[in-house]
């Protein structure tokens, strides 16, 4: 990694501490002593060990430099060494016969003029740390579609991970309400005037939903804001020898309504290259979920072309979250539906990811949407079939 020494005079610091600044702003990796020996630190061994990992020799050329002891030693070592020396004139001197013939930086004139030139012969900034997004699209996969399978199968039959439910959930209690509601008739929604129930989903233990969209859209907080169990994720679940290349971000959560009636939520990774994953995790759903970070536009391409991709693994009902709704930023759901043009009658819902209530309700829009394919006759599929 490239790094440049500062040598200079102390005669000359205030020059030397502006010069310096300015090279960090404008990310020049420099090591300075006054900036980099730690209290208490030896000098002589701190600056010894700049020097050896130095790739640049900065000299600030005066005469009190000239004259130091310490900055000859420095010149001396770096030239032995071979390091790339980028001297600099700041007073009127007679610079060392070693240098001489060396082209410098002049800043006994217009500073600015002087630094754009400086910052020319010196090494670029290192280059920036990747995002999350960024490194995921960078990295190697090698991700065995088996194990995934593998995975998603032992979720749904190992009971030992789910934690005891309460039976006065609200969530719950309010499904519940759903598979008597035709009896008592006590079910009213506004938005239709005829009345569901869920006894039609009575001969299906295991509900399979599905929770996709771009990365970062909030997948992983909407099931973790719902879910009755701990989130299990695919971060401590896939095996190691099958997730050789980056974190990839799958998820399961589940919800039970009673002894025949339990939602399973499976999320799935954002990024496209991991596509075949979705294939397998659309098997057996009822329904999937579309959430949409309200606040990033950029997002809004991806988010339909993975619409249209699950859309084609199976024509089961879906709602869209508008995440982010509680940000003065975010794209209204009429405004998200002129950007991702489903169908006229596909629900867009405003979402709070990380709020249970708003996580409940576009859940429960979902099922109505599933009832009112029930109730039309259209086939249902799930695991339970």
């Amino acid at each position: 990694m490239p790094l440049v020494f500062i040598s200079y005079s102390r005669d000359d610091s205030d020059f030397v501490l502006r010069l310096a600044k300015d090279l960090r702003d404008k990310e020049i990796p420099i090591w300075l002593d006054q900036f980099d020996i730690p209290p208490g630190a030896p000098w002589d061994v701190t600056v010894e060990q700049a020097l050896d990992d130095a790739t640049h020799f900065l000299f600030v050329m005066t005469e009190s430099a000239i004259e130091s002891r310490n900055v000859r030693d420095e010149l001396g070592f770096a030239l032995d060494e071979q390091k790339t020396i980028v001297p600099v004139m700041f007073k009127d001197c007679r610079p060392p016969l070693r240098v001489r013939r060396m082209q410098y930086t002049d800043f006994r004139g217009d500073y600015a003029s002087a630094l754009v030139q400086l910052i020319g012969a010196l090494p670029d900034p290192p280059a920036p740390t990747p995002s999350e997004d960024e490194l995921i699209a960078s990295q190697p996969v090698e991700l065995k579609p088996e194990a995934i399978t593998a995975w998603i199968q032992a979720l749904v039959a190992n009971p030992q991970k789910v934690h005891p439910v309460d039976p006065d959930d609200e969530f719950n209690a309010w499904l519940k309400k759903l598979t008597a509601a035709e009896a008592e008739g006590s079910r009213k929604r506004p938005s239709q005037a005829s009345v569901l129930s869920l006894k039609s989903l009575s001969d299906i233990k295991t509900v399979k939903i599905v929770i996709t969209g771009p990365f970062g859209s909030g997948k992983t907080e909407f099931i973790r804001s719902i879910s009755e169990i701990e989130v299990v994720s695919t971060e401590s679940e896939i095996p190691k020898e099958s997730k050789t290349g980056p974190t990839v971000s799958m998820d399961f959560g589940r919800i039970t309504v009673d002894d025949n009636f339990v939602l399973y939520l499976f999320s799935t990774p954002g990024d496209p290259r991991f596509d075949f994953m979705w294939e397998i995790l659309s098997e057996g759903m009822v329904g999937f979920v579309v959430i949409v970070d309200s606040t990033r536009p950029e997002t809004f391409r991806q988010a339909k072309s993975i619409l249209n991709t699950f859309r084609s693994y199976d024509n089961v009902p879906y709602v869209i979250a508008a995440n982010k709704q509680d940000k003065p930023e975010a794209w209204t759901p009429d405004d998200l539906r002129l950007a991702l043009w489903p169908e006229d009658d596909i629900k867009i819902i405003p979402c709070i990811a990380t709020e249970t209530e708003s996580v409940k309700n576009v859940l429960l829009e979902l099922i109505y949407s599933i009832l009112e394919e029930r109730e039309s006759g259209s086939k249902l599929t799930g695991p339970g079939k």
